[in-house]
């Protein structure tokens, strides 16, 4: 992933509109100490554009990221209902995504970035925001468990769970009815822990096929969710998160392409690829962006410790801009 020198300003403006708009909230300290990060790192690495970023480099990046992705995700989960339940994960995803990487892109003078390192937070981060947004439905473990008191395995088998077995063996089910299921197999592992040796012992028939059916259940889960990932599975809520992640990921892998394969799409600056005089009138104002860029830095409440992070131009390695044409990825 990488964003050109000449566009880097560009870029980072429109990305910054798209945060500002949503809004996407970064931790300001957070923010405030990535920047020196990344300032001492230019200092440092001395990067020009297009070169491969270095592998210390990126893990530290990649920390100070993850870091912002957290406090990002903790700042929409106080939000209210409403703004939760209304925000598309894919919108807020990437505009935390496109603005972090826009500016670690202006800091270090335009860097060659390994996707599948930005992929791994961007599916993280967005397992966090969907587990934030509120799940309407009415599946209830507990009441499933009152529920099902005195039901044999057979009668619970012959039931409901025998439908949601066939759906989801048969890959054609909603994330709903995996949440029944699942409220079902935990209500009945509930039943089977609260049972001693002597119900098990006067009740064996009925505990072998308890067990039977609660295995028969877990694997049927197991086939749509992989085991590492079930481990982590608490609640019917959990089963329609992971679901909705799931989802998003493959959907996610087109915005990710887009941005590898035609970042000047993705950030909003095709025009100034294909108009050389339109760039070179914005490139006229280059000390006066450099200066809004700074103050956008703090006015965005980066105001502690200004005299760390607020260096000069020429304490960052620049390159001027280039006239060649771009060779730009069409297929998709």
């Amino acid at each position: 992933m990488h964003i050109r020198q000449e566009f880097v300003g560009i870029a980072l403006d429109n990305a910054r509109k798209s945060k500002d708009n949503l809004p996407v909230k970064f931790n300001q300290n957070t923010l405030r100490e990535y920047i020196k990060t990344l300032r001492k790192m230019s200092q440092r690495s001395k990067y020009t554009d297009g070169d491969d970023i270095r592998k210390t480099d990126l893990d530290t990046i990649k920390d100070n990221m993850k870091k912002l992705y957290d406090g990002a995700a903790e700042n929409f989960a106080a939000e209210s209902k409403e703004f939760k339940k209304e925000t598309d994960v894919k919108d807020f995803v990437f505009a935390a995504h496109d603005y972090l990487f826009a500016l670690t892109m202006k800091e270090l003078n335009s860097p060659e970035i390994p996707t599948d390192s930005m992929r791994e937070l961007i599916h993280d981060v967005s397992a966090k925001i969907i587990k934030a947004q509120p799940v309407e439905n009415d599946i209830s473990i507990d009441r499933t468990h009152k529920d099902q008191r005195g039901m044999s395995a057979k009668k619970i088998l012959n039931g409901k769970v025998g439908f949601f077995l066939d759906k989801i063996d048969s890959n054609d089910y909603f994330p709903a009815q995996m949440g029944e299921l699942f409220a079902q197999y935990k209500a009945l592992e509930k039943r089977q822990k609260n049972h001693g040796a002597i119900w098990r012992f006067f009740h064996s028939k009925e505990n072998k096929e308890r067990n039977d059916l609660l295995k028969l259940m877990e694997d049927c889960m197991k086939k749509r969710i992989p085991e590492e990932d079930f481990k982590k599975i608490e609640t019917p809520d959990d089963i329609i998160n992971y679901h909705e992640w799931s989802a998003n990921n493959k959907r996610f892998e087109f915005f990710i392409a887009q941005r590898e394969q035609r970042p000047d799409m993705a950030y909003g600056y095709t025009d100034y690829y294909y108009d050389p005089e339109k760039l070179d009138e914005y490139n006229k104002n280059a000390n006066e962006r450099d200066n809004d860029y700074e103050n956008q830095l703090l006015n965005d409440q980066l105001k502690n410790d200004t005299s760390e992070i607020v260096s000069t131009k020429s304490e960052r390695q620049t390159e001027p801009p280039s006239k060649a044409s771009p060779n730009i990825k069409v297929d998709m």
